[in-house]
């Protein structure tokens, strides 16, 4: 059982505390989990979990008008219990901090509370949940420090307090695996034309380093902060960059240095963490595009033509792509062909599935399918007719805007040996990227 997030909503479904520890949900589904809380409108008809058609949970309790709200994967070895009982603790962690727990208090503690959810559950797995346990790790004040000449083996940084390691951790192996992953949200026109695009990009370690080490990780010299642009439209044609809109970092980082050198220095938890995301939007060439012709004959027949090509480098590819074409609810008696992959037809959801198990940069295919229509199809727009076109896939060893690990050097006083990986994935999850035709 793993837990893939946990939301604070207040009374008018405003999201106020949001921590994703796996991203197996998008947006779309906590809508989806609103839509559902609002149509139970007596709070004695509550049900402590909901699960909806695509295989998520939403287990929560209600505490002062606020829903605590833990998501997870429907599956047979799901324990709702659980989950319920960590919500409760998690609130009982809260009145231990700071004493009320409302609106107000969740609020004014944001930084203090997402401390607490990192130290209180690991990758969704729930870890150290004791109040006076991790009061030795995170201070009760957001803002309150904690001095060099007292703990060794805690560095101070300037933006909030830091649950620190141990100091404690030995391994026969010192190693530290590094996850650069974007996920890609787009919409094209039927033209081929850019309506919107967006990067959700993290770095993600899992450090297995003794002692109290010092990392210092590089990246290529196309970052840009938005915020800090001063430059040239010359200069920048001369030197493209990457210009992020929102870029954080965990706390452990020493933001000084990064704005001085670049170059990204910390003392990392003992722990998985997010080192650092990022979101970048404006221009992002798509990967793919998707021609599509459809004839239909009323209360006859329909046929579709479609086209998928892909527009990033031969020398990359992408892998498990499906293309979701939506047909009428009238549709029967399919006759499909396609150039390559695998296309199946399902009623249950008005739609076609096409699967690529590998597909190619520089690589067009196309599929065909006939469909008779029933005659009651004359006279009726359908609702799949304005529908677009969607494409799930991922993109092993390709990131989309270039961002690359230059380097990582570690730093401990004892001078051991150590060994870095680094792993990079570009995909689109369900519904994120969207064709109109």
């Amino acid at each position: 059982m793993a837990c893939s997030g946990i939301l604070i909503i207040n009374p008018k479904g405003t999201i106020l505390i949001s921590r994703i520890y796996r991203g197996e949900f998008s947006i779309i589904k906590i809508k989806n989990f609103f839509n559902k809380i609002r149509e139970q409108e007596n709070e004695s008809e509550k049900k402590p979990i909901i699960e909806d058609q695509e295989g998520t949970s939403y287990i929560f309790i209600t505490h002062n008008s606020l829903d605590f709200v833990g998501i997870a994967k429907t599956t047979t070895n799901l324990n709702v219990g659980i989950i319920i009982e960590f919500l409760y603790k998690t609130i009982q962690v809260f009145q231990d901090y700071f004493q009320i727990v409302n609106e107000e208090s969740i609020t004014d503690n944001y930084v203090l509370i997402h401390q607490l959810l990192d130290e209180m559950m690991d990758f969704g797995y729930p870890q150290l949940s004791e109040s006076s346990l991790l009061k030795e790790y995170i201070s009760s004040e957001a803002n309150q420090f904690v001095e060099s000449n007292q703990k060794n083996s805690i560095t101070t940084v300037l933006t909030s307090a830091v649950s620190w390691r141990s100091g404690n951790a030995i391994f026969k192996k010192n190693e530290v695996y590094v996850d650069v992953s974007e996920k890609l949200q787009m919409t094209i026109s039927s033209t081929g034309r850019v309506i919107n695009s967006e990067i959700i990009g993290s770095i993600k370690m899992f450090p297995r380093l003794t002692g109290n080490p010092t990392v210092h990780l590089g990246l290529n010299d196309k970052i840009r902060l938005s915020e800090t642009l001063n430059s040239t439209t010359e200069k920048s044609k001369a030197n493209p960059q990457i210009e992020f809109d929102d870029l954080k970092f965990h706390p452990c980082v020493r933001l000084k240095e990064f704005e001085s050198s670049r170059t990204i220095t910390f003392i990392p938890p003992d722990i998985k963490f997010e080192l650092m995301s990022y979101r970048i939007s404006g221009k992002v060439k798509p990967p793919f595009l998707v021609e599509t012709m459809v004839e239909k004959h009323p209360g006859s027949r329909i046929e579709y033509l479609i086209k998928v090509k892909s527009m990033f480098n031969e020398k990359w590819e992408a892998k498990k792509v499906l293309v979701i074409i939506p047909v009428s609810e009238f549709a029967d008696s399919p006759k499909i062909k396609t150039s390559r992959g695998k296309c199946d037809y399902r009623p249950d959801l008005n739609c076609l599935i096409w699967f690529f198990k590998i597909f190619q940069g520089k690589k067009e295919y196309t599929l065909k399918a006939h469909f008779g229509l029933s005659s009651f199809s004359k006279d009726t727009k359908t609702k799949n007719e304005k529908q677009p076109i969607t494409i799930q896939f991922g993109m092993p060893n390709h990131i989309l805007s270039g961002i690359r690990v230059e380097f990582l050097k570690i730093y401990e006083k004892s001078n051991y040996e150590s060994f870095s990986w680094v792993r990079y994935i570009t995909y689109s999850p369900e519904k994120f990227y969207e064709i109109r035709f």
